[in-house]
């Protein structure tokens, strides 16, 4: 499998192919070093994905999100919500154990929903395929229909036909039909 067909089979899965599981340990978890006190002492800080996932069809796939890049993300996209407090974090995808793919997410009002991160802080634009692999996360992570696109929309963010991601680019020829209030659930483009 290359990464693109892996990112292809994760970007138009839908939420009932995921096996999610909360709790630790997850054995995905982040360990960093922090001064303890008076620069001879260190400890380390172990942080844990909110959750793990498993692709249902292909078990050698899976994901595992939230840890934290950035607690208090300031962009005045991300803060235009009833709570300003957005923050950023990983999503990692998995194959045969191994990291294969790392991308961010920023979580808006006070980690309500998750939205892409846009491409450039002067372009509020996001691949149609980011937009569809965050949707997913927010729909795996709230068990709910996905929200992005309130969310989306009142961020200003829009949706662009640009391969993603650059790693592995999926390429599509146009988002004409793609629904956006849809819940992922087999829907997408329409060619």
């Amino acid at each position: 499998m290359t990464l693109r067909d892996l990112v292809t089979c994760v970007v138009w899965s839908s939420p009932g192919d995921w096996n999610k599981i909360r709790g630790h340990p997850s054995y995905r978890d982040k360990f960093t070093l922090h001064e303890t006190g008076g620069g001879d002492r260190f400890g380390f800080q172990v942080q844990h994905p909110d959750a793990v996932a498993a692709y249902k069809p292909d078990l050698s796939i899976t994901m595992a999100w939230g840890l934290d890049v950035n607690e208090n993300f300031q962009e005045p996209w991300a803060q235009q919500f009833p709570n300003p407090h957005a923050s950023s974090h990983y999503v990692d995808v998995f194959y045969n154990g191994a990291l294969v793919l790392r991308k961010q997410y920023v979580s808006v009002d006070g980690g309500l929903a998750m939205v892409p991160l846009s491409l450039a802080r002067d372009q509020l634009v996001v691949p149609v395929a980011y937009y569809m692999f965050i949707t997913l996360l927010d729909h795996l992570t709230w068990s709910m229909p996905a929200r992005p696109p309130d969310y989306f929309e009142r961020a200003g963010l829009q949706i662009v036909n640009t391969p993603w991601p650059e790693e592995a680019p999926i390429e599509h020829d146009g988002i004409r039909g793609l629904d956006l209030r849809a819940t992922g659930e087999g829907t997408g483009p329409t060619r």
